[in-house]
């Protein structure tokens, strides 16, 4: 089965809260080497984090991303925690199954005005190392977010 990527808002990273100083570095997919300017993004965007955007992204989102081209669709389910901490878990269905994909991370972000923020994530998988993700998007409401892509998440919890 071909894998597809959706463009999602800020994903995660494998660690314990305890372990997040330890590694909070973006990782080059494929060299596994640093990073060193999404690095200094990821520390100047930590740094200047909204503690109200982190209250408002805190809880469960969930979207159903429909790829017409493949006829494959993405469910999608983000748990953001106030302190930076954010899980995942995808379920990418196509007419002859489904495979699922989870991983962990951290993301920080502040809002621009009018509803609007941008984010940055590092992200975990079985696909990738402290990979590093800019995003931005509007809450809609208290239980809507739209990305820059289009693409709507959904509060659950």
């Amino acid at each position: 089965m071909r894998r597809i990527a959706f463009v999602f808002l800020p994903m995660v990273l494998a660690l314990s809260g305890t372990a997040v100083a330890q590694t909070d570095i973006c990782i080059k997919r494929g060299t596994n080497g640093m990073d060193k300017d999404a690095t200094a993004a990821w520390r100047e965007m930590e740094a200047r984090k909204d503690p109200r955007f982190m209250e408002a992204m805190a809880g469960v989102w969930s979207s159903e991303v429909r790829s017409p081209q493949t006829g494959q669709v993405s469910y999608l389910y983000l748990s953001y925690q106030e302190n930076g901490i954010v899980d995942y878990q995808n379920r990418v269905c196509s007419p002859t199954g489904c495979n699922d994909y989870a991983g962990h991370g951290l993301y920080a972000g502040f809002f621009l005005g009018n509803g609007r923020y941008t984010a940055m994530s590092i992200l975990s998988d079985l696909n990738r190392d402290r990979e590093c993700t800019g995003s931005t998007g509007r809450f809609v409401d208290d239980r809507t977010i739209e990305d820059s892509s289009g693409n709507r998440l959904t509060r659950v919890r």
